[in-house]
């Protein structure tokens, strides 16, 4: 329940506070950039991504947890439900366990919140929330529920209780022994229960034990397990060989339960017989360690061992039953469930000597090297799978769990037809658990597709580019709907992801689609969703509307004027030459980069030329709310391009999410020493221009033809962009951080990825220091 809540609560929203105040972490982000960097990556597309998500929010504690509070509006108008679910899944997250200290900090930041909060719907809300993290609340709760319902089950139980409590103390236990003859089940445990506080109570019981009906044995063999009544172990033990199987299950259920030695071995005595299940299953979770007792019976009971203790062994990790175990090997009727328990307990210490032993058996030792899914392990297997032993090293490779096995996956799929299903079944199920950008999966998805699977295979593969939330899923998916195999599954996916995403629902192309996908369902009456499917397409056609903006030229080119200032055209509208970096998601689509890059100085795209002076021109548009993007210049490779030279944000500060937003962190700033006029953004899906203008410390940000930044970074800071020597804050930049680089001579230009969800294009630049340089002059001849 809690990994789906947290899969669907991911959200977070910012606000300020003091700095000095403010939490930071390793990459000098205040709280209000910890989460909106966790927002860039949400919704999380695995758990991966999640927890480090969630771990960072939760790293901000009490402060984090008043931000999020501090974004609920009125509770009667219905708009809280996201935050809402921010703070559920914040709470969710710090109540596992050894995340205790975290747990105290989001109580406090609870606390908090609920003091200051004056609306009563909320206060409700935070106070629920609260309650989460007070331990053995729900315990309570829920038991209070539980002997509430029993009460109230029937008139009799609650007669009979009222009998009991009126009857004198020395005559209630002999009350209640009568009341366990009763054929009401429901009557005969409530007399156990209220029995279980007389002192003596089960000793009578037991002495009576074999004068009850059976049903009533089992009750009261059920009722000594629960209690753990070591005392009357004996009553248990000799009810195990019974011929009644209610009996003989509820005894071998209680002794797992009570636990010790004399159980242990009655239970490992059963593994045999035909009481072997429950004997299986009351080991499984036995009441203390069972180490000696298996080891004791794997060695005294040689061949003639229950296949079901070599498995427990595997099931409860007994490391030190790997010797024992590797001695089956050579039976061919233990062989298999030996080598299943072997490879459950491998340590790193024996690992190597394990392989060696299952050399002579190919499944066992692949099935092994997957175990363990190193790159070697992989790459053995992938070889192994063009050779000989190639069945046993796929039926490996499929077991693999590591996204190192997608790329071999993916290799061994295309040649090998009679496993390809297989092949990319599993390579779908571990692309999905990455945390790879939408767009690289997308083209993943697309090469698994052109390989021609099974319409099976298909319909999964498409069901999963209905999850991408980007155009080129939306463009693959659709040709999908002229394929009678397939046209179900494309159809949900394109109604799936023209929903979700506003900034899709423009142009008559994709109105077209739409009314396939209609036509496609209306097509399938046998399918119990084509109807809501249908209403579900009604309702998105009126939204789509024309956009003169969504038709691009394949191919751009300079303006004659520009040309003839000397600008140089950094993207045409086709390939990435004149960049270098993560070009594996910054991708060439439809004359337009796609950016699906995440947070970090491994997703930023950068020039091939250092510039110094210079005026840099492009086109941007957000395809999804809460875009977070920058341009930095003159900065180095693989660093914070905000601190080791410039940033230049890019930023839909206009989402709810950023709200309290910091002035230096507003679209077009320059990133913690010059804050920008704040502009207010065109809608989703239109296309803006930019300019940035360096000439030495002077810098100028112009967009849609408004300037939003003209100053000098050099007086912004008063020159000092380090702190002084000694202190951790700078006093001098407006976010009290040292920008190493912010007085760099040169550097290169890049795109600085924060999230999916950015278009740019007509990406251009003038050298202003080439055209500084004089010409070299010519020496004249004598």
């Amino acid at each position: 329940m809690k990994h789906l809540r947290y899969i669907i609560l991911l959200l977070a929203v910012s606000f300020g506070l003091n700095l000095s105040a403010v939490a930071q972490d390793s990459r000098n982000r205040v709280t209000s950039t910890i989460i909106a960097d966790g927002l860039a990556q949400l919704p999380a597309q695995n758990l991966a991504t999640l927890e480090q998500v969630m771990s960072e929010i939760a790293g901000t504690g009490a402060e984090g947890v008043q931000q999020l509070a501090s974004m609920l509006g009125p509770s009667d108008q219905g708009k809280n439900a996201p935050f809402q679910y921010a703070i559920d899944g914040l709470t969710s997250y710090v109540t596992q366990k050894g995340r205790e200290a975290q747990c105290a900090a989001v109580k406090k930041g609870l606390e908090a919140a609920i003091a200051k909060c004056t609306d009563e719907g909320n206060k409700v809300f935070l106070q629920d929330q609260l309650n989460k993290l007070t331990p053995g609340s729900l315990e309570v709760k829920h038991a209070v529920e539980d002997l509430t319902a029993v009460a109230a089950n029937s008139r009799a139980i609650a007669e009979f209780r009222d009998k009991v409590a009126a009857t004198p103390a020395k005559k209630q236990s002999a009350l209640l022994l009568k009341t366990l003859k009763s054929p009401d089940r429901q009557l005969r445990n409530t007399a156990l229960e209220l029995g279980g506080v007389l002192s003596g109570f089960p000793a009578e019981v037991c002495k009576t034990f074999s004068k009850l009906p059976s049903a009533a044995q089992a009750d009261v063999l059920r009722w000594l397990g629960n209690n753990h009544d070591s005392a009357n172990l004996a009553t248990v033990l000799k009810a195990i060989p019974s011929s009644d199987t209610e009996l003989a299950t509820a005894a071998i259920e209680a002794a797992g339960k009570i636990g010790g030695t004399e159980a242990l071995t009655a239970l490992i005595g059963q593994l045999s017989g035909s009481n072997g299940d429950a004997a299986l299953a009351a080991l499984t979770t036995f009441n203390g360690s069972i180490n000696d007792g298996v080891l004791s019976a794997l060695k005294t009971q040689g061949a003639n061992i229950a296949p079901a203790l070599i498995g427990l062994a595997g099931q409860r990790h007994i490391t030190a039953a790997y010797e024992p175990l590797t001695a089956l090997l050579a039976n061919d009727q233990l062989h298999a469930i030996a080598a299943q328990s072997l490879a459950a307990i491998v340590t790193e210490g024996n690992f190597t000597d394990l392989l060696n032993r299952f050399k002579p058996y190919p499944d066992n030792y692949y099935s092994l090297l997957a175990q363990r899914a190193g790159k070697e392990d992989i790459a053995e297997i992938v070889k192994a799978a063009q050779g000989a032993n190639k069945q046993e090293a796929i039926a490996a490779l499929l077991k693999v769990g590591s996204s190192e096995a997608i790329t071999p996956l993916m290799s061994l799929a295309a040649t090998d037809a009679a496993n390809r299903d297989a092949l990319l079944g599993r390579a779908l199920t571990l692309i999905k658990g990455t945390g790879q950008a939408n767009l690289s999966k997308y083209q993943l998805y697309k090469q698994a597709l052109d390989m021609k699977p099974s319409a099976a295979t298909v319909n999964s593969y498409l069901a999963a580019l209905g999850t991408l939330n980007n155009e080129p899923a939306l463009n693959l998916a659709a040709q999908y709907m002229d394929m009678k195999a397939n046209d179900l599954a494309a159809a949900h996916a394109v109604a799936d992801l023209i929903e979700k995403n506003e900034p899709m629902q423009r142009g008559a192309n994709v109105r077209e689609m739409l009314l396939k996908a209609q036509n496609v369902f209306k097509s399938h009456t046998e399918d119990a969703d084509a109807g809501y499917a249908v209403d579900q397409i009604n309702t998105i056609l009126p939204k789509i509307i024309d956009d003169p903006n969504a038709i691009t030229a394949k191919v751009t080119k300079l303006s004659a004027e520009e040309e003839k200032e000397g600008f140089e055209l950094l993207f045409d509208g086709t390939n990435l030459d004149k960049w270098t970096g993560a070009k594996n998601t910054y991708v060439p689509i439809d004359g337009a980069i796609y950016v699906s890059a995440q947070y970090g100085s491994e997703g930023n795209l950068y020039t091939t030329k250092k510039y110094s002076d210079f005026v840099f021109r492009f086109e941007f548009c957000f395809v999804r709310p809460g875009i977070n993007n920058g341009v930095g210049i003159r900065t180095s490779e693989g660093v914070d391009a905000a601190y080791e030279g410039m940033e230049i944000q890019i930023l839909d500060h206009d989402d709810p999410i950023y709200k309290g937003l910091r002035e230096y962190q507003v679209h077009g700033s320059v990133y913690g020493i010059i804050p920008a006029k704040r502009y207010k953004h065109k809608p989703l899906g239109t296309w803006n221009y930019e300019e940035i203008r360096a000439e030495g410390d002077h810098i100028t940000v112009t967009l849609n033809g408004e300037v939003l930044v003209d100053g000098n970074i050099r007086e912004a800071c008063q020159g000092h962009n380090m702190a002084p020597e000694g202190e951790k804050q700078n006093p001098f930049t407006v976010d009290h951080q040292s920008h190493p680089g912010l007085f760099n001579k040169d550097g290169l230009i890049c795109f600085c990825g924060h999230g999916e969800g950015l278009k740019l294009r007509n990406i251009r630049v003038l050298d202003l220091a080439a055209q500084k340089k004089p010409a070299k002059a010519t020496k004249k001849r004598k």
